[in-house]
């Protein structure tokens, strides 16, 4: 099914507001999300499925702990990460151009920061080179090992050009979480050696998934648990978000 870019952009913005955020806060996320979806980003409206993206009740007051004229350090009080990200941006924009340097870190924030790339981007859209880091819970094996020890760990690099900003998003594992998720959702195969449960690598009825006949050469995959039952494809997703809404830190 195709549909038009004003429609999605709509669509992004009903399904975001009925998880309680605010006007403002619904079109910061979804400018994040829109801007994976349009770029083939496994970051962008997969992150609406099941129980999606809701506000955290506890969420309060982003609060910059610490600051020099050139870093920052932000508390996000459990906002959603890409508001926090968000605020980092804007604060790393206006220190860079002052000093022609600046760096800000972001933690205690609740779900995932999106596309990097798209952070990373906007300053670039500003003549600055970006540079944006982030951090995941462990779900990453290192090579021959099926233990989880690793983030997927996101990084961006963007670059000013003439025209648009040239840019590099990538995960540092095999995939991302989320492309996993896109997967299972979508019931599409990944490679081989993408992913691998805890001890044994998923069975070759295990949605979003084919046999992992690498014999453990993969440089770094996502190990995970999901069920076997297609009813409950989703509920390794759920098990992992409930476990880890803290665990999100990114550095600009």
């Amino acid at each position: 099914m195709k549909i038009s870019i004003k429609e999605l952009e709509e669509l992004t913005h009903r399904a975001i507001k009925k998880y309680g955020y605010s006007d403002e806060e619904v079109q910061v996320i979804a400018d994040v999300m829109v801007y994976a979806q349009l770029r083939d980003n496994n970051q962008g409206v997969v992150k609406l499925i099941d129980k999606g993206i809701p506000k955290d009740p506890k969420a309060g007051e982003i609060v910059i702990e610490k600051e020099t004229p050139i870093s920052a350090r932000i508390n996000g009080n459990k906002n959603h990460a890409m508001l926090v990200v968000g605020k980092a941006v804007e604060i790393v924009k206006e220190k860079a151009k002052k000093s022609g340097f600046a760096i800000a870190g972001t933690f205690n924030t609740n779900t995932s920061s999106g596309a990097i790339g798209c952070y990373a981007s906007r300053l670039a859209g500003e003549g600055l080179i970006g540079f944006a880091f982030s951090r995941s819970p462990e779900r990453v094996a290192v090579r021959g090992s099926f233990e989880p020890v690793f983030g997927t760990n996101p990084l961006a690099i963007a670059i000013p050009s003439e025209l648009d900003p040239i840019v590099l998003d990538m995960s540092t594992a095999a995939t991302s979480f989320f492309g996993r998720v896109e997967a299972v959702t979508a019931g599409r195969s990944i490679p081989a050696d993408y992913a691998g449960g805890k001890r044994e690598p998923p069975g070759p009825t295990a949605p979003g998934t084919r046999p992992d006949r690498s014999g453990g050469k993969s440089a770094c995959r996502v190990a995970e648990s999901s069920r076997r039952d297609i009813n409950g494809r989703l509920m390794f997703y759920q098990q992992w978000m409930e476990g880890n809404k803290q665990c999100w830190n990114s550095t600009m």
